[in-house]
């Protein structure tokens, strides 16, 4: 009787255990899985060529990206993240941001930062629910567009230059006008290609909806043989 009791009261012990780690298996997963939420963006140095924000992220700051296909907006991505509802969707500035808008995208949050001059956006992680912000403005090559935006850590390869002019000799500088008997590329080719002979492409098919006026009791018959198609392609092939 002893032996079933401890029995019993082993198995009721490794109940409990097992539930207890689901339990909290469960509570990690849903705090993992609570977006995470926008609660403030902060101005901390402002001028023409450069403006500094803090963004503060609710609990922690999860996925970030910096986008600068835009250079009059660049933005700062926030995957899983919501605007907190005491936050402004939208803010203005004097420096050289302007606006600051927040905007729901399909995987979070982006916050934009319009620039009165052509910028880019770099992001730092500043201690676990805290991003620095740091709009720049465009100068040198990324300003004029020779370099791309960002790019100033890579190496780029420049690209070939254009063939020298041709210097035709004296008396090959001239031209001669060929009359062409169908007007076609298979004549020009022809005629460009010594000794190749091409089959001229003459063969005209009338398509709807047709040419001119046609009275209202007229049927309009159009040609769909098989050979005259293959005769269309045939100066091609």
């Amino acid at each position: 009787m002893r032996v079933a009791l401890r029995v019993d009261r082993a198995l009721f012990l490794s109940l409990i255990a097992l539930l207890a780690a689901a339990l909290f298996a469960s509570l990690a997963a849903a705090q993992s899985a609570a977006p995470t939420s926008l609660t403030n963006v902060q101005l901390l140095a402002e001028g023409p060529n450069q403006s500094v924000f803090q963004v503060t992220l609710s609990p922690t700051a999860g996925s970030y990206s910096a986008v600068n296909n835009d250079p009059s907006r660049p933005a700062l991505m926030l995957l899983r993240t919501r605007r907190d509802p005491g936050l402004d969707q939208r803010r203005e500035y004097r420096g050289l941001v302007r606006t600051v808008e927040v905007e729901p995208t399909d995987s979070g949050l982006a916050v934009g930062f319009d620039s009165v001059q052509p910028a880019k956006l770099k992001v730092d992680a500043s201690g676990t629910n805290k991003l620095l912000v740091t709009v720049i403005k465009l100068t040198g090559a990324e300003a004029v567009g020779s370099r791309p935006i960002a790019s100033e850590d890579e190496v780029l390869v420049p690209a070939t230059g254009l063939p020298p002019a041709y210097d035709p000799c004296p008396g090959e500088d001239g031209y001669e006008l060929v009359m062409l008997k169908y007007a076609d590329v298979s004549e020009v080719v022809g005629l460009l290609s010594n000794g190749v002979t091409v089959k001229p492409n003459n063969v005209f098919i009338r398509r709807e909806p047709g040419f001119g006026s046609l009275g209202a009791n007229t049927t309009t018959t159009y040609s769909t043989s098989q050979g005259q198609v293959a005769q269309r392609w045939s100066a091609f092939g």
